[in-house]
């Protein structure tokens, strides 16, 4: 089934496999769930996690800060390698993970959080920690103190296009962003910028001196659905140069940028917002523009905070997860007419149990599996989904999709308390105002119940209605002569 029509062309196809290599499957399932599996060494939240490259193992990380690790691929599942099904890392909380791998092997794992210990007066504080494993013996062979709070985001910029010992960011609630040498566990520099908890801190795959922040300068001890009040522009850093950022980004508005993600090659990045009063939106910044502010650009919206965006399909495809329980793609070959015109949807997943939510995702990174996307949810599974349907064709038209927020209705659902009375109550739909379409969608003619006879005698009666009227206007024009 090709969800583009059989006359769609297949020259802009960005995926590796040709389209015969697909599994047939249903129009309405254009993204498909290839695998689930249940983290059974896990009895808490996700929270974050990461995925090798080569798209097999997958490591969760969980509230209480235990690791699991899972074998995916399409012939078998292997549970958790670790000793008891789990690594217990000793953190009190955890963010974020970050993989590294060395000629396709996973060899290090990093883990950011924090513990809680108890300080003079007899209260407890959390203290920020990262610390790096050893895959090959599981054991700790770096711990990197200093920040006063939680760690909420890590990375190492341009480790895959450098030899040398990667260089590791990572930014917390005390609103500095650290710089480590993992060789030695020791900080090399610090940077304040932002007057806020540092909520994302994110590097670029090609540029081993490209970092970009985002903070919530509302709150030090900040979460995503914390309003934010004060800057909340992204910086772009050059780190040969740390002490001043190489740009401003335009703020997306009052809300904290929650999730960020570069392009291999430094022009574009990407990132989603949360907020509880304002739109959570999914944004661009064209790093390729002139001037000190690089301008914004909303691709998209969802009704709760964004946690996550992440380029799919060779970074074709742009993917987001909300709080609103759904998974968001869209097609960034689309060229709109207006610049500032969203992005329609091309895709729309909700878990099937929608008291849960998608957590953590990633996006395969070879050519075997570059259509592949990773997620993780609340009800503790891992999943792998195909998007390689979305790629083969040209650009998808404004196609009818139904609105993910109301499931085509118009309307939601609610209930009103008044007095002693509940009432309940229909509400247009926020998302799609009473159209039941997915944003950007228009409605197809629907034509189920096509007849070719009818079809015959309603042409051959246009035709005799146009020729009597031909010869009635020719009768007029001779009488007036």
């Amino acid at each position: 089934a090709n969800p583009r029509g059989a006359g769609s062309s297949p020259t802009m196809a960005t995926a590796s496999s040709p389209a015969a290599d697909i599994p047939e499957i249903e129009s309405d399932e254009i993204v498909r769930c290839t695998q689930t599996i249940k983290i059974e060494a896990q009895d808490q939240q996700i929270e974050c996690f990461a995925m090798s490259k080569d798209g097999k193992t997958c490591y969760s990380g969980a509230l209480d800060g235990r690791v699991s690790a899972l074998w995916m691929n399409l012939e078998k599942t292997k549970e958790s390698f670790f000793d008891e099904g789990k690594l217990e890392t000793g953190l009190s909380w955890m963010s974020q993970l970050e993989l590294h791998e060395r000629q396709g092997e996973p060899t290090r794992l990093y883990c950011a959080g924090a513990f809680e210990q108890d300080d003079s007066t007899g209260s407890s504080k959390f203290q920020g920690i990262v610390k790096m494993y050893n895959l090959r013996n599981m054991e700790c062979e770096g711990t990197f103190f200093g920040h006063e709070g939680r760690v909420r985001s890590i990375c190492t910029p341009g480790f895959d296009n450098t030899a040398q010992a990667p260089i590791l960011c990572s930014g917390g609630d005390d609103g500095d962003i650290r710089l480590w040498d993992v060789m030695t566990s020791n900080c090399t520099s610090v940077i304040k910028a932002h007057g806020g908890a540092i909520q994302v801190v994110r590097g670029c795959a090609d540029q081993v001196n490209l970092l970009v922040s985002a903070a919530n300068t509302g709150s030090r001890n900040s979460t995503f659905d914390d309003d934010v009040g004060g800057d909340s522009r992204p910086l772009l850093w050059d780190l040969r140069q740390p002490g001043r950022p190489a740009y401003v980004l335009a703020s997306p508005g009052a809300c904290a940028v929650s999730s960020l993600v570069m392009s291999r090659d430094g022009t574009k990045l990407y990132g989603g917002t949360a907020s509880l009063k304002h739109d959570n939106m999914v944004c661009e910044w064209d790093l390729r523009t002139q001037g000190s502010e690089k301008a914004v650009r909303c691709l998209g919206r969802h009704h709760r905070s964004v946690l996550d965006v992440q380029l799919a399909c060779n970074e074709s495809m742009l993917v987001s997860i909300s709080k609103d329980a759904t998974m968001a793609c869209r097609d960034l070959r689309v060229v709109t007419s207006d610049e500032d015109e969203e992005l329609p949807l091309v895709a729309e997943v909700r878990l099937e149990d929608e008291q849960h939510y998608f957590t953590g995702m990633a996006s395969g990174r070879t050519e075997a599996d570059a259509g592949m996307l990773y997620t993780v949810s609340t009800d503790v599974k891992a999943r792998m989904w195909d998007l390689r349907q979305l790629t083969y064709g040209a650009p998808p038209p404004n196609v009818s999709r139904k609105c993910g927020n109301c499931r085509g209705n118009g309307y939601v659902e609610g209930a009103q308390c008044i007095g002693t009375e509940i009432t309940k109550m229909r509400n247009v739909c926020w998302k799609c105002q009473g159209s039941g379409l997915a944003p950007g969608a228009v409605k197809e003619k629907e034509d189920h119940d096509f007849d070719p006879v009818e079809r015959a005698f309603e042409m051959h009666a246009k035709a005799e209605a146009e020729k009597a009227a031909a010869a009635a206007a020719a009768a007029a024009a001779e009488g007036e002569g």
